[in-house]
């Protein structure tokens, strides 16, 4: 069997490994949603319930906004002005005019 042959052949079975899991999990979901229809948890809404949600919200809000100015080092507000084209320019511009140096050092 040729390199190509085995390759092609090991693919394929990972294909139909893929596609057969898929299939089963689709039918599995299926019949469990069907059996837990007449199932469904009801509770009569409360004023605890929509504290206990508001709380939940508020601590994915806080959560999210710190994990994210962790990940890129600053704040969403202050994003689009460090990537501005315009603030680009000026930043570009007035590195070149406190340092005179660094153009004659590139030029070279």
């Amino acid at each position: 069997m040729t390199q190509s042959g085995f390759f092609g052949a090991v693919t394929a079975v990972f294909e139909v490994a893929g596609v057969t899991a898929m299939a089963l999990g689709f039918i599995g979901a299926i019949v469990l949603a069907i059996r837990s229809l007449v199932r469904t948890v009801t509770s009569t809404p409360s004023l605890t319930d929509a504290l206990v949600l508001a709380i939940v919200v508020l601590i994915r809000t806080v959560l999210s906004f710190s994990l994210q100015v962790e990940i890129e080092g600053i704040a969403p507000w202050r994003r689009a002005l460090l990537t501005s084209p315009e603030l680009l320019v000026r930043t570009a511009a007035r590195g070149a005019q406190t340092h005179p140096d660094s153009s004659r050092k590139e030029q070279q």
